[in-house]
């Protein structure tokens, strides 16, 4: 089940909603906010002027169901639980390979994805990071090859000593993506290790 917004792509922060609502049932649009902001945050974000559309699409689609609890002096609290359907929409997302792309934001969103898998069985969650580390490792390889020989190649500098600062700049920008990718590598790794204990 697909989950798509007003353009017709998929919305992450549709599912981000669904899988929050797996952890904590009847929960107000205020209170997702709130995890959002608390424990996804770092990896992914949201305004509540997004997310109460989003939970919108997911009633309209049957994949939440709403209940309205009356409150005196105040608006109706309205809280959101995911269905059947729901829970489905999440699963087929979670196992979905992930593209990744060469740049630190698709990483963090394959990341994400991490954060919710402790629904899924860990045969599926070790599919997907083993996915990952290979993906990562390409990446971190063709930079390591290639980066530094494809920057100087585009600088059209003569002066020496501007080349050498550029030189000396890329070549500390370039070990510390290589360092990041061998720390996210070796954190899926250790992922891996510890789930492979408990399957």
């Amino acid at each position: 089940m697909a989950v798509k917004g007003s353009a017709g792509k998929h919305l992450d922060l549709d599912f981000v909603l669904l899988c929050l609502m797996q952890m904590h049932e009847d929960v107000s649009g205020y209170q997702l906010h709130s995890f959002i902001e608390e424990s996804t945050g770092y990896l992914y974000r949201a305004h509540l002027s997004q997310i109460y559309p989003a939970l919108r699409r997911l009633r309209d689609e049957g994949l939440v169901t709403v209940t309205e609890v009356e409150r005196e002096g105040k608006p109706n609290l309205k809280l959101y639980r995911i269905t059947a359907k729901g829970a489905a929409a999440a699963k087929a997302w979670l196992v979905k390979p992930f593209v990744l792309e060469n740049t630190r934001t698709s990483a963090d969103r394959m990341f994400l994805k991490l954060v919710f898998m402790g629904h899924l069985e860990p045969a599926s969650t070790i599919a997907y990071i083993d996915a990952g580390i290979a993906n990562l490792t390409d990446q971190r390889n063709a930079h390591a090859a290639n980066n530094m020989k494809k920057e100087i190649e585009f600088l059209n500098v003569e002066d020496a000593a501007t080349l050498d600062r550029y030189k000396v700049i890329w070549q500390h920008e370039l070990d510390f993506v290589l360092s990041e990718y061998d720390l996210r590598i070796a954190r899926l790794q250790q992922l891996r290790d510890e789930l492979m204990k408990l399957a």
